[in-house]
């Protein structure tokens, strides 16, 4: 047996995501409901700086941004531990003069 599928109480409007869909006074994002305790000034602060429509789409920016922004600690770590070594002989205008032919 399958999950049962929502209907939905009215449809989507233009400017709602893709992944959500509006059930009554609900938002279920691709089958997804959570429920957190979040300080009242980091809410603010979140929706503030979004500057989304509504709490849903603030947080999905929010947590977007700081995943790629641990994407790119990790990566920024592995350059770290193993740097970018260049060519020997290789000189920034060599590469300038090469550009300009």
């Amino acid at each position: 047996m399958g999950k049962p599928q929502l209907q939905p109480h009215r449809p989507p409007t233009p400017n709602t995501p893709a992944s959500v869909v509006q059930y009554d006074d609900s938002s279920y994002i691709d089958g997804m409901k959570v429920t957190a305790l979040i300080p009242d000034d980091l809410v603010a602060e979140v929706r503030a700086l979004a500057a989304k429509d509504n709490l849903t789409e603030s947080l999905i920016v929010a947590l977007r941004e700081w995943a790629a922004i641990q994407k790119m600690r990790v990566l920024r770590n592995k350059i770290k531990s193993r740097p970018l070594v260049f060519a020997p002989g290789f000189t920034a205008q060599s590469v300038r003069a090469l550009n300009r032919t």
